[in-house]
């Protein structure tokens, strides 16, 4: 009997339709721990989402700002140019000791 019952709940964890949406505190302290400048509106926003979906959300936010373009100022170098020429300003240092 144990053993259905266990896998009912596992299955109930996995399913995200079957998962409770956020209360506020569970959304508050999510916010606090993955995001700058908590308000209500941020908060408000996951409520109706589960841990899954609220989870997913920020996951998808933190990866949109991370694919930003690089500044005019930069040249339009790679990094693997940039570390190639601190290499060189390296060498060059190191040679005029």
């Amino acid at each position: 009997m144990r053993a259905p019952l266990l896998y009912f709940f596992m299955c109930a964890c996995l399913i995200p339709s079957l998962s409770p949406a956020l209360e506020w505190d569970e959304a508050k302290h999510l916010l606090s721990r993955a995001d700058i400048g908590l308000t209500p509106h941020k908060i408000g926003a996951l409520l109706p989402l589960n841990r899954e979906e609220a989870v997913a959300k920020l996951i998808a936010k933190a990866q949109a700002t991370l694919a930003l373009e690089q500044p005019d100022w930069m040249g339009g170098e790679t990094s693997a140019q940039i570390k190639e020429r601190f290499a060189e300003i390296r060498q060059l240092n190191k040679a005029g000791k």
